[in-house]
């Protein structure tokens, strides 16, 4: 008798868990593990699937996650569920992955961070033109959201609209929050990217004058003004230089030679820089110090040939397939 109540009760709890909403449920515990377990082995609905597929996930048993999360199909009615199966499966099956990344996406379309994933997706597939349309469409329906407003510059920025992605910034209240260097660095990029293609225009002053707002830190992008020994701009003090050259001989040397001497020692376009300002004051053996001191810092042998090429006065495009921060993306443009 007492068997027989006992497994009504059980049968009647698992129903009420059957129906119950998922939202904002997160199990950790691994002694809920063998209830999950439990729950599976009389049930067909996917629920105890996806939370002991969580459970394993925490411990680092990803590939069992992965097997539960593929058995329950296209069952569940959860975006969630979808979205975390999409980053479960990132790493063995991008076209799964971002299959489920639109499905989350469909089921619950006003919920800007799976437009945020989806765009952050087709920027690393390189992707830009999707990943503008999705982040163009998300800020439209959510002004407010400076998460989704940087994202629109980003991607604006990596489709080469470097003009609306400098006014799109200039639009942005970002707030601030631990490390927010963000949408200074976007709003960096921006103004420099306008002033390569001002100077390839012939347009010398109003690239000086964009290399010259890249250096401010606009309070309305959350980030205050790092200490001087903090900042570095000597990729806007080579910029300068070339934009000084075309009328101010004078201004032009002495920033070259402000950049010659920074003493910098960061591996990063700063110091292939240094070494060209030195070669460009007719000090040709500083420069090549200097450059050798760079080469030994790079990792990737086709950056390292990519900056020699540069140095010997070349205007090799950017190596495919290596990484680019801003600093080299503005640097290439300028090349071009």
């Amino acid at each position: 008798m007492q068997d027989s109540l006992r497994d009504a009760a059980s049968a009647d709890t698992l129903r009420k868990a059957d129906a119950a909403s998922p939202r904002l449920e997160f199990p950790f515990r691994s002694e809920a593990a063998f209830v999950f377990q439990w729950a599976i082995d009389r049930t067909q609905n996917w629920r105890p699937k996806y939370y002991l597929a969580l459970i394993l996930w925490s411990r680092n048993e990803l590939a069992r996650a992965r097997d539960l999360l593929s058995q329950c199909g296209d069952a569940p009615d959860f975006a969630p569920f979808y979205a975390t199966r999409a980053k479960a499966f990132e790493p063995v099956s991008r076209e799964r992955s971002l299959a489920d990344l639109r499905r989350a996406a469909e089921l619950d379309p006003r919920e800007w961070r799976f437009g945020k994933l989806l765009a952050e997706r087709f920027i690393e597939d390189k992707a830009y033109d999707q990943a503008l349309d999705t982040a163009t469409r998300y800020f439209t329906a959510s002004p407010g959201n400076y998460m989704l407003g940087m994202l629109h510059a980003k991607a604006l920025l990596l489709n080469r609209r470097y003009a609306e992605a400098s006014d799109a910034l200039g639009k942005l209240n970002v707030l601030p929050y631990e490390g927010a260097t963000e949408a200074r660095a976007l709003y960096r990029e921006a103004e420099l990217m306008v002033a390569a293609s001002e100077m390839k225009a012939g347009r010398a002053d109003a690239a000086l004058r964009r290399v010259n707002a890249a250096r401010e830190w606009p309070e309305h992008l959350g980030a205050g003004k790092q200490y001087p020994e903090d900042t570095d701009e000597r990729l806007e003090d080579w910029l300068a230089a070339q934009c000084l050259a075309q009328g101010q001989p004078a201004e032009a040397r002495a920033t070259l030679e402000r950049l010659a001497t920074s003493g910098r020692t960061k591996p990063g376009a700063g110091r292939l820089l240094s070494a060209l300002a030195s070669k460009a004051l007719g000090r040709q053996p500083e420069g090549e110090q200097t450059l050798q001191a760079w080469v030994s810092q790079q990792r990737d042998p086709q950056v390292a040939d990519w900056g020699r090429r540069v140095f010997g006065g070349e205007r090799p495009a950017w190596p495919a397939g290596a990484p680019a921060n801003e600093e080299w993306r503005v640097l290439a443009e300028w090349l071009k």
